[in-house]
């Protein structure tokens, strides 16, 4: 009985050490991508001037109209089944 009880201990150690590395795993991963999505959110924000075309993570379409230090200003425009920038109506 002893030995049994001493193998269910072993096994939960293996268990949660494993547990542990796929914990550190998946921590590694979202952090990887989260600064590699900073990084190019970055680019992106320095390169942005008015009159550029832009889509919004939600998806609306529009054109910067002015960047300041801090916040950019866009024209929305909405677009109902055409193409990207194709006879859209300014709002």
């Amino acid at each position: 009985m002893a030995n049994l009880a001493e193998n269910i201990l072993a096994s939960s150690i293996v268990l949660l050490a494993f547990l542990v590395i796929l914990g550190l795993i998946y921590s590694f991963f979202i952090w990887r991508a989260s600064s590699k999505k900073a990084g190019t959110t970055s680019e992106f924000l320095k390169n942005l001037h008015a009159g550029q075309k832009v889509k919004t993570n939600s998806g609306m379409y529009g054109v910067v109209k002015n960047v300041k230090k801090e916040s950019a200003r866009k024209e929305r425009r909405t677009c109902y089944g055409r193409t990207r920038y194709q006879a859209c109506s300014n709002r």
